[in-house]
């Protein structure tokens, strides 16, 4: 997503592979934990082939996706725009847009964190009750494969963790947002 001023945002949606690719673009102003506008389009997207979408077109009408207006108070938090595979569903990307920047309010965003073994892997489900914003995993023995993520309220991501050496421990860590009041610990 890109801010274009009193243009809106632009969504951008770019299929790199050499095959076409059948998608779903949702776009989504939330505050809090509310969904305030939102709104899907399927999308065949040629090999090779980049599509800009407007926000206000997605949504059908003005909204002041951005901010730059400034009528009144600001009525939302942050935007959310996610690319799905239309065939099986399958997050292809997301990004995410703050229209009045990052907050440095904490919050209690009830990070709910559970450690799950997969095979000879292991894997983190976190689930916050609220915008969760650069969601960092701290694991002396393990790596986050995905770090430094926002997560919409309700959303839930599973990370995979990936052993910083040869050695057998268990995952012991936290997870923790900048926005979050405190750490959530976590034990397998």
């Amino acid at each position: 997503m890109t801010d274009e001023g009193v243009n809106g945002i632009a969504i951008h949606v770019i299929n790199d592979t050499p095959k076409q690719r059948d998608v779903v673009v949702s776009f989504a102003c939330m505050r809090e934990t509310n969904v305030l506008m939102n709104s899907e389009r399927a999308l065949t997207l040629s090999p090779h082939s980049a599509e800009e979408l407007s926000a206000n077109e997605l949504l059908g009408r003005f909204f002041d996706v951005n901010y730059s207006y400034r009528f009144g108070p600001p009525a939302h938090d942050v935007n959310i725009a996610v690319l799905k595979d239309a065939v099986n569903g399958d997050v292809l990307a997301t990004a995410y847009h703050f229209p009045q920047g990052h907050e440095s309010r904490t919050t209690d965003v009830a990070l709910e964190v559970s450690v799950v073994a997969e095979g000879a892997e292991w894997l983190l489900n976190i689930k916050p009750s609220r915008l969760a914003m650069f969601v960092h995993v701290n694991d002396e023995h393990y790596r986050a494969e995905d770090n430094w993520f926002h997560l919409a309220a309700n959303e839930e991501r599973c990370v995979r963790l990936i052993p910083r050496s040869n050695e057998n421990h268990k995952p012991d860590g936290e997870v923790k947002a900048i926005n979050s009041a405190a750490a959530v610990r976590y034990r397998s």
